[in-house]
């Protein structure tokens, strides 16, 4: 009733199901499957039922699911979506790892695991939110016996539903099936939350093993089919989770086939500070805690929105900084991210009303290119400028910090390599561009991220070359290493981060710049063949900014 309740809006074309799996000491009809009190009997975990050896919860499933998308039988079906919430998230959640029903059905299928009290790992690993970060690592077997058997791990335990598959063939189904994580951000009591050894490795409530849990998806299953929603406000209710705007997006809309992506945790509703502005030009490769904190604490408690153009949102970073700033206890207000998965979806008025409301604003990596071809000329570009030239803060990774200079290499026919560049100053890959973002601080300025670790500073020279052959000007060139950071104000700039920051300047035009040249000491009573014919040892030296360098 509940879930009719929540669906009432769009019940006349809604069939609601809700499979009744019996314990043994509940009242039963005749020959009606029943399952025992013991954990390695429960139906939320797969297993046969008490009264018949072969038949077990999952089975059931497959059965009851390939009933419904039978178009004699139902011929208007248009989705299935599977729904378990708590012990049913638990359910739906080990039921993906192994049922291959979505191949036996013509109908869409979606699977959607809602504050299950805990995961089910394919793998010994576990992630956790530790020194400011998603760690992944292996527990002490020792410390946790039993952390990997079944219903946490694969290591003993499995009902035959999930037995009868290797690791691998589990988790290359778990990855293709169509997940979906829908989430309470304020299910925080640890009230019924199992709290054994195993399940308190995956982290201390049910939202914070939920963000564990799809962070682990993203690192071991980089081809994987999951989404994660969240819903602000809420605690663990499910008729709350069931009326959310957010299950109704799953319920009833098309998921994955928009041009914008929009995903929010935090605050439904936007409130305005007065930010702190910094420009933090972030060089990739992982995150660098201190640079992330400043562009939180910049925001002043506002609204961060992050900028994609990703066809797909991983939440990396979603996650990420909404739990950093729970660690840290920085107050911000929302975390929202978008993802303008092509031209068009940049002209949607939702994508500009979101970045609107940023007091910080963050681009990710990913393909400069695409931020030139799908922003390029538009409303949704013209706004980002105005809000950069208002001072809010922004930072940039990678790809993102790319497009933060007034110049930048836009990866228009393909990247190129430091060897490629040097030797071939003049190469149709090295096409730099400008002027796509106005940052006024970095006004003169090109960079170049993943730095030493990429072997970049010969591709840097050539870009700021190919810069002053193109435009006539000669840019600084910034070249920033992986987990580190140079942060821009107007009254300071320094460097965050373990690596290294590498800045070149174009030399004082005012005093002398000449050689390198060759210097002879001719020897005492040594005879030469002739000025142009030192057969004589000598030494390089050249003039920089009027000082002579002796190499």
């Amino acid at each position: 009733t509940d879930m009719c309740e929540a669906v009432k809006d769009k019940i006349e074309s809604t069939m609601v199901i809700a499979p009744s799996f019996k314990r043994s000491d509940d009242p039963k009809e005749e020959n009606e499957f029943f399952w025992g009190r013991r954990w390695y009997q429960k139906w939320k975990y797969g297993y046969v039922a008490q009264n018949d050896g072969h038949i077990g919860s999952f089975d059931l499933m497959d059965t009851l699911i390939k009933k419904i998308s039978n178009e004699e039988v139902f011929p208007n079906i248009k989705r299935i979506i599977l729904i378990g919430h708590s012990a049913g998230g638990q359910f739906v959640q080990r039921y993906a790892t192994a049922t291959k029903v979505r191949n036996e059905i013509k109908t869409e299928l979606r699977l959607v695991v809602s504050n299950p009290s805990s995961y089910f790992f394919l793998t010994n690993k576990r992630t956790s939110f530790i020194n400011n970060d998603f760690i992944e690592y292996t527990p002490d077997y020792h410390e946790c016996p039993d952390y990997n058997e079944y219903i946490y791990g694969a290591d003993s335990g499995l009902p035959p539903y999930i037995s009868k598959y290797s690791i691998d063939e589990l988790k290359n189904n778990f990855m293709k099936n169509p997940v979906i994580y829908l989430m309470s951000e304020e299910d925080k009591s640890t009230d019924y939350l199992d709290r054994s050894c195993g399940a308190n490795l995956q982290g201390e409530n049910r939202i914070n093993r939920a963000y564990n849990f799809f962070q682990h998806v993203r690192k071991n299953y980089r081809h994987h089919h999951h989404r994660f929603f969240s819903i602000p406000g809420i605690e663990h209710e499910h008729i709350d989770v069931f009326k959310s705007l957010q299950a109704k997006k799953i319920f009833f809309s098309e998921i994955g086939d928009n041009e914008l992506i929009v995903n929010r945790t935090g605050s439904s509703s936007n409130i305005e500070t007065k930010p702190v502005h910094q420009l933090i030009l972030m060089g990739g490769g992982g995150n660098e805690a201190e640079s992330f904190k400043l562009l939180l604490e910049s925001a002043n408690g506002g609204d961060i929105v992050i900028l994609s153009t990703k066809r797909e949102i991983n939440h990396r970073y979603t996650h990420y900084l909404w739990r950093l700033a729970e660690e840290n206890n920085i107050k911000v207000n929302s975390i929202t991210t978008i993802s303008t998965k092509n031209r068009a979806a940049s002209g949607r008025a939702q994508a500009k009303e979101i970045l609107q409301g940023a007091e910080a604003i963050f681009i990710t990596g990913g393909d400069q290119y695409r931020y030139k071809s799908y922003w390029e000329n538009t409303d949704f570009i013209k706004l980002l400028n105005k809000k950069v030239s208002g001072k809010t803060p922004i930072a940039g990774s990678s790809a993102g910090l790319a497009i933060l200079g007034k110049y930048y290499f836009s990866a228009k026919n393909g990247t190129v390599y430091s060897e490629d560049a040097l030797n071939n100053p003049r190469s149709s890959k090295i096409v730099i561009e400008k002027d796509l973002l106005k940052v006024s601080l970095l006004e003169n300025v090109i960079t170049d991220s993943h730095y030493s670790e990429r072997n970049r500073e010969g591709r840097l020279l050539a870009f700021q070359n190919k810069t002053v052959q193109k435009y006539d000007n000669f840019p600084i060139a910034i070249g920033v290493d992986e987990k580190t950071s140079l942060v821009v104000n107007e009254h300071e700039v320094y460097k965050l981060g373990p690596g290294s920051v590498f800045i070149y300047k174009k030399l004082n035009e005012k005093s002398l710049n000449f050689g390198p040249v060759k210097r002879f000491r001719l020897e005492p009573g040594k005879k030469y063949k002739s000025l142009e014919n030192l057969d004589s040892a000598f030494e390089l030296i050249e003039v920089v900014n009027g000082e002579i360098i002796i190499e």
